[in-house]
């Protein structure tokens, strides 16, 4: 991931396993949701509301079967609604990193 998105403090930047499972958080990303420092390893569905859980472990399982192509959801929040993007990240030999 460009060290751009990964350090950014004007995203809400994340990385998840395919289970789901928060990687990297980024630091507005923590603020927002309040989140420790590290280590991270809680479940990104945690920060779903209960409606919402299926339609983003559908979208995890879209990105997982198209992995050249972006989904979007939007999310809302107290704070605010959330664009999200999904896609797949993998390393220059093609194997998975993350989403």
């Amino acid at each position: 991931m460009p060290s751009y998105l990964y350090d950014s403090k004007n995203l809400l930047v994340c990385v998840l396993d395919a289970d789901g499972q928060i990687l990297h958080g980024g630091e507005l990303f923590k603020s927002f949701f309040s989140l420790p420092k590290f280590p991270l390893f809680t479940s990104f569905y945690s920060l779903t509301q209960d409606s919402q859980k299926s339609y983003f472990e559908d979208i995890m399982l879209e990105v997982m079967g198209s992995p050249y192509e972006i989904f979007s959801a939007v999310q809302y929040y107290p704070r605010g609604n959330v664009q999200w993007e999904f896609s797949l990240l993998k390393n220059n030999d093609g194997d998975f990193l993350g989403i």
